[in-house]
């Protein structure tokens, strides 16, 4: 089996790759994606949301830690200052 089939009804190509038959959209250009494929490009991108939230978690938390330093600081000038008066 050589070269691709055309499937009138799926508007699709089939062709042999190895073993498997797979389908080629000749609009996109590509072939369409097996189940398998698809589920591991979510894991995939479950797995880089993951990290970008645990990124934007750890940088909250820093901008937390900041503010009260800074909330701490001007409580210190603000009393020190009422003192010196």
């Amino acid at each position: 089996m050589g070269g691709r089939y055309t499937s009138k009804v799926l508007k699709l190509h089939l062709e042999r790759v190895g073993r498997y038959l797979r389908l080629w959209d000749p609009v996109g250009k590509k072939r369409v994606p097996t189940r398998g494929e698809i589920m591991s490009a979510e894991i995939a991108r479950a797995d880089q949301a993951a990290a970008l939230a645990e990124q934007a978690a750890a940088r909250a938390e820093e901008a937390e830690a900041e503010v009260a330093r800074l909330r701490k600081l001007l409580e210190q000038r603000h009393t020190n200052g009422k003192n010196g008066h």
